[in-house]
This record gives structure tokens, sequence and C-alpha cells, in this order.
């Protein structure tokens, strides 16, 4: 199964559509009506509240407008589909392999301005969600950089704890051999950190690095107006590679980098 983000970004509006039917060609038709929750971390308890439900082959658009009514924390606001009833509380977050099917079921996360809108797929899976410890290493050389240009970076954490925990994430350029800065960042959350004054002119990739938390890292750039605006996603180290141990090469990339970093 996934859960679905809506990160929160002043000026702009956040929605997901989220669709009751795999993305597969030919699959067998889903028989189950599901219930939409929302979830959130007090610190000590997952808080579950449901905002609707989805017949077999059904989808729909959820706002944050929507989440807000249940929860005034809707920067660690997960939705997700559950065919059950469940309770208002949760010591930990469901994980099971429902839903998953290849190419995995997806939604859209969608950025509205009132001009102009930019999307991603805006899930995070299970196998991400059991990570109870991971790293982070993402460089953006996708996201623009510009006078009137502003670049934040969506750094999405989910775990089955409902701990909240602070981080360190580290910002460098590599090229340049130069340590750039530290944020503090969170878990169970889609942190929101404006990189625009650790960007240069000259499209200079950026690099972050955190030790001990792992996550979903986009980059939003856009004008002050959001009349243009372009959505990018760094993918981990291992997506660069076919074949073999890919994870094996992932762990090696990564701890040179980390240890580089510091």
């Amino acid at each position: 199964m996934t859960y679905y983000f809506l990160p929160q970004i002043p000026g702009l509006k956040c929605k997901v559509t989220i669709a009751n039917f795999p993305c597969v060609e030919g699959f067998v038709k889903w028989p189950l009506r599901q219930h939409v929750y929302v979830t959130w971390s007090d610190g000590q308890q997952w808080r579950v509240k449901r905002i609707g439900a989805l017949e077999p082959g059904e989808m729909n658009i959820f706002t944050e407008d929507e989440l807000s009514k249940f929860d005034s924390r809707t920067a660690g606001s997960f939705v997700f589909l559950w065919p059950e009833v469940l309770p208002d509380t949760m010591d930990s977050l469901i994980s099971s392999e429902h839903m998953e099917t290849v190419p995995a079921w997806r939604a859209n996360m969608q950025l509205v301005s009132s001009s102009t809108s930019v999307s991603y797929q805006g899930d995070y899976p299970r196998q991400m969600v059991e990570l109870e410890k991971g790293s982070l290493f993402s460089f953006g050389p996708l996201f623009q950089t510009g006078l009137g240009i502003s670049t934040k970076l969506i750094l999405v954490n989910l775990r089955r704890s409902p701990i909240i925990t602070s981080h360190v994430l580290r910002l460098a350029r590599f090229g340049a051999r130069k340590a750039l800065g530290k944020v503090t960042i969170y878990s169970n959350a889609c942190n929101i950190v404006n990189l625009s004054e650790f960007c240069d002119q000259n499209n200079t990739p950026l690099s972050l690095l955190c030790d001990d938390l792992a996550g979903i890292p986009i980059y939003l750039s856009h004008d002050p107006c959001f009349v243009n605006m372009s959505l990018e996603h760094t993918h981990q180290p291992a997506e660069l590679f076919m074949f073999g141990a890919r994870h094996v090469v992932q762990r090696r990339l990564k701890s040179w980098w980390l240890q580089t970093g510091r």
C-alpha cells in the first residue's frame, strides 16, 4: 500500500487525485470499496480520520482545505486508502502489500497557483515507511536558478512509528568543495526548505545530505507570483545503475558522499 502527501506552500493550493483502481493494463477488475483516511502524528500516536470513500473504479480529488478540517498540522498529514473501518488512533501505521502492483499504484499530487500548476506522482511507498533508519544523498541538477527565481525543497518522510524526531540536513556544493550550511528537518512530515540563499547563478548542482533520515526529495522552482513553476524529483543512486547488486553500489556511493560532505 502507499501513502499520499500534500505539501503546504504559502501561495499555492495542493490537491491529490486518488484512484481506486490500479494503473495496469488488463489487470483484473479491482473489487474493493475503500475508505479514504487522513492520518497525522501527535508525537505519541497516529491520529486517523475518515474523509470519504471510493467505489471500485472511482477516483476523486482531495485538497488541503479538506484536511485542515481534521488537523491543524497539515504539513504532517498523509492520505491513504484502506478497505476496513479503522479506529481514531493507531500505535503504528499499517504496512501491507495491499494495492501493490507492477507498475506501482499511483496518485497525482498537484500544486496549483492562480495561473498554472505542476504535479508529481505523490506517493510514499510501503518499503520506505518500514525504514526505521536511513540516510539521504540528493543533488538537484534540474531545478532552475536565476534572477527572480526561488527554489524550495519538499522533503517528505514517513515512518511507521508516530514519534517525531529532528535531524540535520547538510547542504554542500561539491564542485567548489564548499559546505554551505545546515537546516533542521523532521520525521513524519513534508518538510519545506527554502534553498534560494544556497543556489548560485551558474546552475552549479546543490547537494543535500542527511546521515540518519531517508525521504523523497522534490524541488520546486518558481517566480514570485507562481506564474512559472517547475517541479523536479531526484532518484536514489541505485536508479543510475542496471542489473547486479544495485543497492550495494548505492550504499557505497552514499557512504562516500556522506563522509566527504562533512
